[in-house]
């Protein structure tokens, strides 16, 4: 009689346990392709991404920003914040719904093999700009 209620229970947890796996439809999924025709990325080189008229607004949003945080900076502001050089091999935009997102490589004077740099700009159907470098470590063995 017992070994029948530890049956039951056994195949209880067992139909709990296979009903749990199924996969559940992720919201993130779900918005991501219904967002898919808002979805792009391209490449271009820098001289090719200013005759985007986006891309040199932005990049002159940027500029603009850049000269009066310079002038305007503090004795606690690194000095060596701006001192970079656009690689003008490539631009790659990627545009997600209303965000447009820019990614170019800089380069600084003093190189190191240990990371990368990127200035990122972001706007917005606002037109606002967001400006940051992100700096990457390329994976060992490359």
């Amino acid at each position: 009689m017992k070994t029948n209620h530890y049956l039951k229970l056994i195949t209880l947890i067992l139909l709990f346990i296979i009903l749990g796996c199924q996969k559940e439809k992720d919201l993130n999924d779900e918005v991501l392709l219904s967002k898919e025709e808002n979805f792009s990325i391209t490449e271009s080189s820098f001289i090719e991404a200013l005759e985007n008229k986006d891309f040199k607004n932005t990049y002159l949003k940027y500029e603009d920003l850049k000269s009066k945080t310079i002038k305007g900076q503090s004795s606690k502001t690194d000095p060596e914040l701006y001192n970079f050089k656009i690689d003008g091999a490539n631009v790659k935009a990627v545009k997600i719904g209303t965000v447009t997102s820019y990614t170019i490589p800089v380069y600084r004077d003093i190189v190191s093999k240990d990371y990368f740099e990127n200035l990122v700009l972001q706007t917005n159907s606002s037109k606002e700009v967001k400006a940051s470098t992100t700096c990457g470590y390329p994976a060992i063995g490359y």
